[in-house]
């Protein structure tokens, strides 16, 4: 799929819905599907449908559908339903029946060699052989790991994708008065205890061996991204208590930078955000926080 539809291909999905109601994002979908067929064959249409087409119908119609066409966006609903059509499509690309999971891995795994091959010859030339063939073990080795998490990282990508261009979209109908939704507030969003229960249980299943843990480790990645979110949406709730807003969350993010690019602990960071995330609906800091705050 071309990286300009995979990008901004919801935009169109969204502002149709946005715009003129619930009826048109399936349709709008379809048709987008119906061109990528022709465009790039099977395999890109059940690509574009499966990371962008679907996912994006399904976020803006179950936002409308579920409060009337003068509610509220129902983020939490939107993100419920994403995350588990997301699970599916990785179950079904992790049993693999047409092929298709094994065709994106070998694709992941090509790139990298691809990727770092210039690299390698470069190292060669400055290294003696013994060096050079460790970094082409490690640089197969990272090929096969990013092969191997390609499904749960495309997902938290997608996901991402489709959250940027909400935000985009909503407040351009919005600002030119299109919009059938009233803005909502995202700090407040609250995914079901369900989702985090099902987070949890997918973290349990990568450390499993074989096929199991392979869904388990993309399920985790994938669900990690709405987790994020909240978990920052919490870290935002407590800095609003804080007398000076804006220092504490330039502290926040110049930590986050040094800590996760300077230092390599991004990982840890999300991490930590995600199981935040996982975590506030029976915690519920930003309950407290407002019922404490005056008004």
């Amino acid at each position: 799929m071309p990286l300009g539809v995979f990008f901004f291909g919801p935009a169109p999905i969204l502002a149709v819905g946005l715009i003129f109601g619930t009826s048109y994002p399936p349709i709008s979908a379809a048709l987008a599907g119906l061109v990528a067929l022709a465009w790039t064959g099977g395999y890109g249409a059940l690509s574009y449908l499966a990371l962008t087409g679907i996912p994006s119908a399904l976020a803006v119609q179950l936002a409308i559908s579920n409060n009337g066409l003068s509610g509220k966006i129902d983020t939490s609903h939107a993100i419920t339903v994403v995350s588990i059509f997301g699970l599916f499509v990785i179950l079904f690309l992790s049993i693999d029946l047409i092929g298709l999971g094994s065709r994106a891995e070998n694709y992941v795994e090509n790139s990298f060699q691809n990727f770092f091959a210039q690299f390698q010859k470069q190292f060669q030339t400055v290294t003696d052989p013994q060096q050079g063939e460790t970094v082409a073990l490690a640089l197969s080795a990272l090929g096969k790991f990013a092969a191997k998490i390609s499904f749960g990282a495309l997902g938290a990508v997608s996901f991402l994708i489709l959250a940027v261009n909400v935000a985009l979209v909503e407040t351009l109908t919005n600002k030119i008065g299109q919009s059938r939704l009233i803005r909502a507030d995202y700090s407040l969003t609250q995914p079901p205890a369900s989702l985090s229960i099902i987070f949890f249980g997918m973290i349990g299943l990568s450390f499993f061996a074989g096929d199991v843990g392979k869904f388990g480790l993309n399920a985790t990645i994938f669900l990690s991204f709405p987790f994020i979110l909240i978990g920052l949406a919490v870290i935002h709730t407590i800095a609003r208590d804080r007398s000076n807003v804006k220092v504490a969350l330039w502290v926040f993010y110049a930590l986050v930078f040094v800590l996760g690019v300077v230092l390599g602990l991004l990982a840890l960071i999300a991490i930590i955000l995600a199981l935040i995330g996982a975590c506030e609906y029976w915690v519920g800091v930003r309950k407290r926080i407002r019922k404490s705050s005056p008004d």
